[in-house]
């Protein structure tokens, strides 16, 4: 019953996403496609493009998550990330990663990418030797629709290079998402509406499934996100106390 009702929310959204895509196709020239510095991504999701070439971007997630990246070609970037360490007691969290697009845009596909990345925990003086504290992820994501929007799959698996490791088997997350323009400024920049949902693929079947939604306000040079998630389970429904956040500056 659970994956019928997963199955069913993902249908649906991906079925508004994509007939807002054929609604809106003749009115592209009213609603212009937005400048967006955070294309590479939804909410937490990754989509099928990189971050704009030549900018070097420092963000904030929800407090807890400090990011920074640099796009060196229109089709590449690389980010580092830390976990703030009031979040893991005195253990800090870290990762380096990359993500490349292995096809440009054409036409209504915006963008494959692939991407990687490798996390690591420290001790105070140094890099722990601990392999348990090593993951690495891997993702492919596309994205196609139009200056009025789009759609976006992302698949992600984890896994841990200790040949030891003795836990149970990383799940592979599927996300599913869309973004649709709402106003756009005479800078460029705009508001968009986004949508994320999350479904986890564990040997014990669909294990977890989260959603967000909400907005992004962007110029040509920040990028606010704020969402509010949503939890699916067998019990039913369950909506978060507090909102999901972001804010990304790019110079």
């Amino acid at each position: 019953m659970k994956q019928a009702n997963v199955v069913l929310v993902v249908t649906c959204f991906t079925f508004a996403a994509t007939d807002g895509l054929a609604q809106n196709e003749d009115n592209t020239s009213s609603l212009n496609e937005v400048y967006d510095p955070g294309q590479n991504r939804l909410f937490a999701m990754s989509t099928g493009r990189t971050k704009p070439e030549g900018k070097v971007s420092v963000g904030d997630f929800i407090i807890f998550l400090l990011q920074a990246g640099y796009a060196p070609a229109d089709f590449i970037h690389f980010n580092l990330s830390y976990l703030t360490t009031f979040t893991r007691g005195s253990a800090r969290y870290w990762s380096v990663g990359t993500k490349v697009q292995i096809l440009k845009p054409s036409g209504a596909l915006k963008g494959i990418a692939i991407g990687a990345d490798v996390g690591f925990s420290d001790e105070l003086f140094g890099i722990s030797s601990r392999y348990d504290e090593h993951v690495v992820s891997f993702n492919i994501a596309a994205s196609v629709g139009g200056s009025f929007g789009g759609v976006h799959l992302n698949i992600a698996y984890l896994a841990s290079p200790a040949s030891s490791y003795e836990r149970a088997p990383f799940p592979t997350y599927i996300q599913v998402g869309t973004d649709m323009v709402l106003s756009r400024n005479e800078n460029g920049g705009g508001m968009k509406l986004l949508g994320e949902i999350l479904t986890t693929l564990s040997n014990r079947g669909i294990s977890g499934n989260v959603a967000i939604v909400g907005i992004r306000v962007c110029t040509p040079k920040s990028v606010f996100d704020i969402g509010w998630p949503i939890a699916f389970n067998e019990t039913g429904t369950a909506f978060s106390r507090l909102p999901f956040f972001s804010f990304c500056y790019v110079f």
